[in-house]
């Protein structure tokens, strides 16, 4: 008996003792962009923009064509024989609508890592606007998507002033390999309630993990295996968030 245990405490050693074999990493399965030269209107009409989500300057009918010059997420940037350039709701023409506050539109759960930059620069129109940044990493901001804009008043010694900000999506990605590891998408307008929030990302609702005067956030593997889900409140301890932040877990 007691050698049996001697064997047994024997095996247990040795197996801790085992090199551990990294985990073998998965490549993301990358999406495929609907992006044609060519489209059709598939809605009785559809109103005509002269930026994504801007003023309306004239409308489509079903069965009017287009040619795509560009796709700037879910909008076309077209010409046919009434407009010169302008755009249009890409989901009336036919294409996939794509919810741009739903991580999975950025992220291979099954891989557990973002799409590369260059799918969304593809998917956005645009290589993106880099943004400086006092650490080694970089930053792209890429706008001109129709999520609209807010207004900060600016205060200086002797004068007040409005600036206005467009909404859009920020990639942070690494300096070495341009990898990105996390990602900011501004809301259209401030959404009230973490449950009606997590309801316009696609998300259902669980208890937060972490709550705080400025964001509520789910823990990697609360909400989507491998990733963080951090929504920032719009003021500090409203109940109106105006980010969603997604952050890839850190290597072990």
């Amino acid at each position: 008996m007691i050698r049996q245990f001697l064997v047994i405490i024997i095996i247990i050693i040795a197996a801790g003792c085992q090199p551990k074999v990294p985990k073998e990493k998965k490549t993301p399965s990358i999406p495929l962009i609907q992006s044609p030269k060519f489209s059709v209107i598939t809605v009785e009409s559809e109103n005509v923009r002269m930026s994504p989500n801007g003023q309306k300057i004239g409308q489509l009918l079903q069965g009017d064509s287009l040619q795509v010059i560009n796709r700037q997420g879910n909008w076309l940037l077209f010409q046919n024989d009434f407009f010169d350039s302008a755009y249009i709701w890409a989901p009336s023409a036919g294409l996939d609508y794509i919810n741009l506050y739903n991580p999975l539109s950025y992220y291979d759960s099954t891989a557990e890592e973002f799409f590369p930059i260059n799918y969304f620069r593809k998917l956005f129109g645009h290589p993106g606007i880099e943004i400086a940044t006092p650490y080694n990493d970089s930053e792209f901001f890429f706008g001109e998507l129709g999520l609209g804009s807010h207004e900060d008043i600016v205060i200086e010694v002797t004068t007040e002033q409005t600036e206005t900000n467009a909404h859009g999506i920020t990639l942070y990605t690494t300096e070495t390999n341009k990898n990105v590891f996390q990602i900011k998408i501004d809301f259209f307008s401030p959404i009230k309630g973490i449950e009606n929030t997590l309801e316009r990302c696609d998300l259902e609702f669980i208890l937060p993990d972490i709550q705080n005067g400025g964001h509520v956030i789910w823990e990697k593997n609360t909400l989507v295996p491998g990733l963080e889900i951090d929504l920032e409140r719009r003021e500090w301890e409203s109940d109106w968030y105006s980010v969603l932040w997604l952050r890839l877990k850190s290597e072990d």
